[in-house]
């Protein structure tokens, strides 16, 4: 028999544990922390010296007007003290985190604080010529919130380090312009063809005439309802007229058919105008065509008949 006795785990061998080395900042890097803790006193100091400004009482005797400046001033140091506030914030962030910055993070940063306390004071200037004019107690007040304002920088100004330049992209050939492509000029028919045209349209305004005047010489049916004899008396008058146009269409399309002149543009010119002569009667009738809906067939299949008749001149 044969006894197999369990293997114990051996513990795993552990080499020696390399210490990190700490990273260490560079010089520069020193350079802007101590200067963001200068500043940091300088904004902490402005900070109490503003509460001060503010605490103070306002100056017993004077007038309501003085009394309301002293309120605006008030407002205004709150301002400045919420806005030293911010940039102290901002300061001490930078001066005592622990974590490292890269230099140029760092430089941009303090960089951009410096911009933040540029334009409060440049307010803080506009503030000094609004108050040449007021009480001295307002002058010497606001002159201390100007003066502990414009020591927040002190004398150091801040460098970004230079950024590498970007290499250009490598220029995009430039793509050849599509040739336009010329318009086709619309073919002038002859003059010839034109008169054919014009005895075309002569011989079926003709027929029309005829057809139209047909259709208004109709007696009066005896079956029509006596509400509507006297729309069927309108609806003649109506064809009458129509039959006239017709008549003053008949014409021009003759003088153009005989016409002598050499000029195929003019000619062109005329037989358009007389075309929208026509479509525009054509459009009268299509509206007349709405008013014979609700009334008897008679006068209905009386007025689609002139329509037929005048669609058929094209």
């Amino acid at each position: 028999m044969v006894i197999v006795q369990p293997v114990q785990p051996q513990p795993p061998i552990i080499g020696p544990v390399m210490p990190v080395r700490p990273v260490r900042p560079s010089p520069e890097s020193k350079r802007l922390r101590n200067l963001a803790r200068q500043r940091l006193g300088n904004a902490n100091a402005a900070i109490r010296t503003l509460d001060a400004l503010i605490a103070q009482a306002g100056p017993r005797g004077r007038g309501s007007r003085d009394r309301r400046a002293w309120e605006q001033q008030t407002t205004w140091l709150r301002w400045a003290r919420a806005r030293v506030a911010s940039q102290a914030k901002e300061w001490s962030t930078l001066a005592h985190s622990t974590k490292v910055f890269a230099l140029k993070t760092l430089a941009a940063r303090v960089a951009a604080c410096d911009l933040r306390v540029v334009a409060l004071q440049t307010a803080t200037a506009a503030q000094t010529r609004k108050y040449r004019n007021q009480a001295n107690a307002l002058r010497v007040r606001h002159a201390a919130a100007a003066t502990v304002i414009g020591n927040l920088r002190g004398t150091h100004v801040v460098v970004i380090p230079p950024v590498r330049p970007v290499r250009p992209p490598k220029p995009v050939k430039p793509v050849k312009p599509v040739k336009p492509v010329k318009p086709v000029k619309p073919v002038m028919p002859t003059i010839a063809q034109l008169r054919n045209l014009a005895r075309q349209r002569l011989s079926k305004t003709n027929v029309a005439i005829g057809q139209i005047a047909k259709l208004a010489a109709q007696p009066m049916p005896k079956t029509l309802p006596a509400r509507e004899r006297a729309t069927w008396q309108l609806q003649t008058a109506s064809l009458k007229r129509t039959r006239l146009q017709l008549a003053s269409q008949a014409t021009e399309w003759n003088t153009i058919a005989r016409s002598r002149t050499a000029n195929a543009a003019v000619l062109n010119a005329r037989i358009n105008a007389c075309a929208q002569r026509v479509l525009a009667l054509q459009n009268a009738m299509q509206k007349q065509a709405q008013l014979y809906q609700m009334l008897s067939n008679i006068l209905k299949k009386r007025h689609q008949s002139a329509m037929a008749i005048v669609r058929n001149l094209k």
